[in-house]
């Protein structure tokens, strides 16, 4: 007769597991059977051969893999024909001249017959129709014959044990269902919001920016159980203890009697969250029915193989969902399970040491990466002028290079400015948003700028040199450049232009070249210190003059009187914007 589902025994919660955690985080279990990988979830090779001679632990026991068959993957009939021919093989080594054996063994085949390979059998395997085919005409043979007759149907069989043992072994290496690893990911993500109100109030307030500090463990633990609970694992859980949640059959099945004491709820009060409501106590236990003849999981730290005490029988086979299904229902009872356990469920200890150390990758792996998450969060919220340093490692010079090749002489001019103007922004920016002496962190973050600035200089200069122009011939152009400007100004070009113009966008014109000759002043302030310098600034200041005296003759010609004159409109600017730059210097 089959056997009922057994509940493990339930773990309570205990606080005192907290203080174990510390030893459990730098104590890990042995990590057996493990391949190197790089990912979050470990990767451990679990064989299929082991698990069928029952060498691993609850919650990858023997029963453990068939109780995932039968209300999982409704596949149970792939593991019932490979213990069925490892009882035949053995019995047919036995076989002698005995003719009570002989028959023995032909009944045993023929309600393999009609068990696995008939069509209309509730336990009939999936294979392919030419493997059925040549059993069924190998039976009308002989009514015993060799194991080796069903070669092909094992490679099948095992081929689809394997794929169902793959999802058996990663459905272990969590400790938590569904709604328990949903729970777990908002909780984290909710920490996570939590541990940014610091920062956002430091912005809002203008208070120190020391107080974002605060949000450090909260948006620590809040990446580390988002992290976690995207691989099945909750951490909460695991702060209790080697646990895992039961699953909803194991909560539908009924106590141990052993259990009754460690004070759990009434049996009818937590069964009735792992059931739907439209099935009565009957037609759900109907469905939590395994097979006798493969022994419980065993709570101890041995697992106990089952050897030649194994023993298979047909009438031990638990009721399948088509010989469950009413006519009127043509649901399973399997269907009254819930998908997934309740999110506060019941949980039990965790026996087997692959899969406790699978727990502790996943949580000591979270836990790092959720540090990392908060270190370089804190830095940069606290600190976010360190993100030039941060630029400072990143930079390429071999990508820099490859960049400063395939620019023209103009972008190479321009990015050469650029950097010039960047050189300069260095000291006026520090000045500006450091009060006092300096910290070793902005110190740092100051010294990496100025040297990734001076690097880049250097290699644009090289480039310079690579393409064959000469350091004094080439910036003595650089530097005469407007002087060049004023020789190739086009007069005629120019007066078109401002003919072609409305009145709004005549003033404009005037209003622009009158802050052109302000920035005038403003660069001879900073760069006009060589002969050279104020030869190229002279040009410019008799360039926009040309322009303005181009600008009033349109005005003159439309018949508008501007009252203007060159104090007004080019000294009193040029040297406004000069002795505004030196103030700002002093």
């Amino acid at each position: 007769m089959p056997s009922y589902v057994s509940r493990p025994q339930r773990l309570p919660y205990s606080p005192k597991a907290l203080l174990h955690l510390p030893y459990r985080l730098f104590n890990p279990p042995p990590a057996p059977c493990k391949t190197k990988t790089w990912q979050l979830s470990p990767d451990y090779k679990v064989e299929l051969d082991d698990v069928l001679d029952n060498r691993h632990l609850s919650p990858m026991a023997l029963k453990d893999f068939e109780e995932f068959l039968l209300f999982t993957e409704f596949s149970a009939e792939n593991l019932y024909f490979l213990m069925w021919l490892k009882d035949y093989k053995r019995k047919y080594q036995d076989l002698g001249s005995s003719k009570t054996a002989a028959g023995d063994l032909a009944v045993l085949f023929s309600r393999a017959l009609a068990t696995f390979f008939d069509p209309n059998s509730n336990l009939a395997l999936n294979l392919p129709a030419d493997i059925t085919s040549s059993i069924i005409a190998i039976s009308k043979e002989s009514s015993h014959p060799p194991p080796q007759v069903f070669d092909q149907v094992t490679l099948q069989v095992k081929g689809m044990l394997r794929d169902s043992l793959m999802r058996f072994v990663r459905l272990c290496f969590g400790n938590a269902g569904t709604n328990r690893s949903w729970f777990s990911a908002w909780l984290g993500i909710s920490l996570v919001v939590l541990g940014l109100i610091p920062t956002i109030a430091s912005i809002v307030t203008g208070a120190s920016r020391w107080i974002r500090l605060a949000g450090f463990l909260l948006f620590w633990c809040g990446s580390a159980a988002t992290i976690a609970a995207t691989h099945g694992l909750c951490l909460i859980l695991y702060s209790f203890g080697d646990a895992r949640q039961l699953h909803p059959y194991e909560l539908a099945a009924p106590r141990l009697p052993t259990t009754v004491l460690l004070g759990e709820p009434p049996e009818d009060e937590e069964r009735k969250i792992a059931m739907t409501p439209s099935f009565s106590d009957h037609d759900s236990m109907s469905g939590l029915l395994t097979a006798s003849f493969i022994a419980p999981p065993a709570y101890t730290e041995v697992a106990s193989p089952a050897g030649g005490a194994f023993r298979f029988d047909f009438d031990a086979l638990p009721p399948t969902p088509k010989s469950t299904t009413s006519e009127t229902d043509p649901a399973s009872s399997r269907d009254s399970l819930v998908s997934s356990s309740p999110t506060f469920g019941s949980i039990t200890r965790v026996l087997n040491p692959l899969i406790r150390r699978s727990h502790w990758d996943v949580a000591i792996k979270s836990l790092i990466l959720g540090l990392l998450f908060a270190l370089v969060f804190s830095a940069v919220s606290i600190k976010p002028s360190l993100m030039d340093f941060l630029q400072a490692l990143a930079f390429e010079e071999q990508t820099f290079r490859s960049h400063l090749r395939s620019c023209t002489l103009a972008e190479l001019e321009a990015v050469e400015k650029l950097i010039r103007e960047e050189l300069a922004d260095i000291p006026r920016n520090a000045a500006a948003t450091i009060k006092g002496e300096p910290t070793f962190l902005e110190t740092i973050n100051i010294k990496a700028r100025m040297n990734l600035v001076l690097k880049k200089q250097e290699l644009v200069r090289q480039e310079w040199a690579r393409r064959g122009y000469s350091n004094q011939c080439f910036y003595l152009c650089l530097l005469l450049m407007d002087f060049l400007n004023v020789l190739a100004f086009d007069e005629t070009n120019f007066r078109l232009q401002l003919r072609s113009c409305s009145l709004s966008e005549l003033d404009s014109v005037q209003k622009l070249i009158s802050q052109q000759v302000a920035e005038a002043g403003r660069a001879g302030a900073t760069s006009a210190s060589t002969f050279t310098e104020w030869v190229n600034l002279t040009s410019r200041l008799a360039l926009l003059e040309k322009k303005l005296d181009l600008v009033k003759e349109e005005w003159s010609r439309r018949g508008y009187t501007k009252d203007s004159s060159y104090f007004g409109e080019v000294a009193l600017p040029f040297f406004a914007g000069l002795f505004g730059e030196i103030m700002k210097k002093n």
